[in-house]
């Protein structure tokens, strides 16, 4: 009985798994051309390009923390293409519908940073992840 229950137990976390996995279902409808960037400690500039124009940004993280961007707004929601997002370290401005910018001012920290840009459309998300060399 023990077994069965195990098995059952398997059964149960891997259709969890592999259903969180795929966005719940939700079909990619964003299309980021590229999605991982490793970059110097320079200022740099990177250009996304995607597919989808529907998409906005639904949050920014630098090293696992959420960035108070400004303009400071919920849901940064990015609707006429042409707005930009700031702070000290990252600027982003989406430059038309299927084309983001952004750029990473100098690293100056002796430490590597990450940058997490979290895009959304519907229910469907998909991320960029930019490394900063130290």
């Amino acid at each position: 009985m023990k077994y069965k229950s195990s098995i059952l137990w398997i059964l149960i976390g891997s259709t969890t798994l592999l259903s969180c996995a795929k966005n719940n279902g939700a079909t990619d409808s964003i299309h980021i051309a590229k999605k991982i960037f490793s970059i110097n400690k320079n200022m740099q500039t990177v250009l996304v390009n995607t597919i989808g124009t529907k998409w906005w940004i639904g949050s920014v993280m630098k090293n696992a923390t959420y960035l108070n961007l400004q303009p400071q707004i919920t849901g940064i929601i990015l609707t006429d293409c042409k707005e930009k997002l700031a702070d000290s370290t990252i600027e982003i401005q989406r430059s038309n519908c299927d084309t983001m910018l952004i750029k990473l001012n100098e690293n100056k920290t002796n430490a590597f940073r990450k940058f997490n840009v979290i895009l959304e459309d519907g229910d469907y998300f998909d991320y960029i992840t930019i490394t900063q060399g130290k």
